[in-house]
């Protein structure tokens, strides 16, 4: 289940996050609920998009980097960001 953001709900402090709860059941800040079946979770694949390019070589780290963060990836360097986006 996740967070119905146009429906009442409440911010709960001291947990070292922002935690969200609603109708009795608490959800992370990206709205998923903490502890929920994992049948209810959507699994989405992550990586570079299809038909990527070599070109990503000649970008700049800032641009590698929001493009890698945008696929829900970790940037770590460049390197690491290049073997990503070829989908190692």
């Amino acid at each position: 289940m996740r967070l119905d953001w146009s429906m009442p709900y409440s911010e709960v402090w001291g947990l070292g996050r922002v935690v969200y709860e609603q109708d009795g059941r608490k959800f992370r800040p990206d709205g998923r609920e903490i502890d929920a079946p994992d049948d209810a979770v959507e699994e989405v694949e992550s990586g570079a998009p299809a038909g990527a390019s070599d070109d990503f070589q000649k970008m700049h780290w800032r641009a590698l980097k929001a493009l890698v963060e945008s696929f829900g990836g970790e940037w770590v360097n460049k390197e690491h960001a290049l073997a990503f986006l070829k989908g190692h």
